[in-house]
């Protein structure tokens, strides 16, 4: 927690100012006014970088997903309008009439930059030796992340033509039958129940892989985004949309090791020391539950419903 903070501080300073740009000629005003207002739109100070840091701490790697967020937002406001009338198909208005109070639904689009951050679990670079994200892809190799989606989700992606629709309705009959099957135990749920909270409302999710890597495009190498529904289902598989074309996909570990793209945990030192306390903890509770209990002594030929009386272990010894 203490580093969490430090290094939050020290990225987005209490100031408010996180952009600075160092020229010899006038500083581009408009261009660090905008960067200055996406990091607050995209809550990177509050939001992306604490977990981030701690992601980092705990599992050796920093990953961020870069995307594009698209919204909109239906507002009612209440406007002074004047009478008008129909003049051969165009609305004059009246002079000399009062204004009146009306409703006007205005529609106000938001759009911005967000940074995903990544467990490092859902993210896997081949070959594992490579230096970068592009030295991977640059070598033959890919960069896939683990997508959880939801039924929703998945239309939306048939609507926005994301992924091919025939092969969506065929996941989405997947999900639909395999909730009406014996499921393994979904350890997600488990935790959540075992934090006092009950699941995330039933809602079932797919397992999506999406994989970027270098596919033969009229005999030119390119990079492509591919989904794939399962070890067999292909949804979709398209060039990068993105003009840069870069991957969206920011990788680095905490501390390098030498011929490995991952690096290790923070933590890994003081790993079984945890583990060690832990077990001691619960060895001195067992301890001390044992020593709650008094020891009681009854003659089974007397008592002979002595059965009955035992609540716990050690509790009766018969004598």
């Amino acid at each position: 927690e203490a580093r969490k903070t430090r290094f939050t501080n020290q990225i987005f300073p209490q100031s408010g100012k996180h952009v600075e740009v160092s020229a010899s000629e006038d500083k581009p005003m408009a261009l660090m006014s905008l960067l200055e207002h996406y990091i607050r739109k995209a809550k990177l100070r509050t939001k992306v970088m604490p977990a981030l840091i701690k992601n980092g701490d705990v599992e050796g790697q920093y990953n961020i997903y870069m995307s594009w967020v698209k919204n909109e937002r239906h507002v009612a406001m209440r406007v002074k309008k004047k009478p008008t009338v129909d003049a051969g198909g165009a609305n004059v208005q009246v002079e000399g009439e009062e204004e009146f109070d009306d409703i006007q639904n205005d529609t106000i689009i938001h759009q911005y930059p967000i940074a995903e951050v990544l467990p490092d679990a859902d993210v896997l670079i081949l070959p594992q030796t490579a230096d970068s994200v592009e030295g991977a892809i640059d070598d033959g190799g890919s960069v896939t992340v683990l997508r959880r989606w939801s039924k929703a989700k998945i239309r939306k992606m048939i609507r926005d033509k994301e992924i091919d629709k025939e092969e969506g309705q065929l996941l989405l009959a997947e999900m639909s039958k395999a909730e009406k099957q014996q499921q393994t135990p979904d350890k997600k749920k488990a935790m959540l129940q075992a934090a006092g909270i009950q699941g995330d409302g039933g809602v079932k999710r797919a397992q999506v892989f999406e994989t970027w890597t270098k596919l033969k495009i009229d005999g030119e190498r390119r990079i492509v985004k591919i989904y794939y529904g399962g070890e067999k289902r292909l949804l979709s598989v398209k060039r990068n949309p993105y003009w840069c074309d870069k991957v969206p996909i920011l990788s680095a570990p905490v501390d390098k090791v030498e011929g490995s793209f991952k690096g290790q945990s923070k933590i890994k030192v003081v790993e079984t020391l945890q583990y060690a306390a832990n077990d001691a903890v619960n060895e001195g509770m067992d301890s001390a539950a044992y020593a709650l209990l008094p020891i009681v002594m009854t003659d089974p030929e007397k008592n002979p419903r002595v059965g009955s009386m035992v609540l716990n272990v050690a509790a009766i010894w018969e004598t």
